[in-house]
């Protein structure tokens, strides 16, 4: 199921075929429901896109970057990602998860979590 229309009708069918004890205008009010929870949902997750201050350097293979990030003072993360994730030099492309005292909580493109300094962040390139 890729769009909002086909999971509304995959649940039409499936709310036909069984015993419910909801009306036509309590199923569709359901769907309505449903359907602003999860746009609600796929908005806070795919506006999280951030851009982290990063170090790097060619890969081993040519459609990969090395990255180094400054996640505390005095401590760095090495890893490598695509380089389909750096949208512009000395910045790669992430998913903020959450802010903690004062610290970014972030996912990076190789799955890990890091915890970094905001102003590393910038939420536009």
């Amino acid at each position: 199921m890729n769009n909002m229309t086909e999971i509304r009708e995959f649940l039409v069918k499936l709310t036909r075929c069984s015993d419910s004890f909801l009306n036509d205008d309590e199923i569709l009010h359901c769907l309505d429901e449903l359907e602003k929870a999860v746009n609600d949902r796929y908005t806070q997750f795919f506006n999280k896109t951030i851009f982290v201050k990063c170090e790097s350097t060619p890969g081993a293979f040519s459609d990969d970057m090395n990255f180094l990030i400054d996640i505390v003072p005095g401590a760095k993360y090495k890893s490598m990602a695509s380089i389909n994730y750096f949208k512009t030099e000395g910045y790669i492309e992430a998913r903020l998860l959450e802010e903690i005292d004062g610290m970014s909580l972030v996912s990076l493109p190789d799955g890990e979590i890091v915890s970094i300094s905001p102003d590393l962040i910038k939420r536009k390139i």
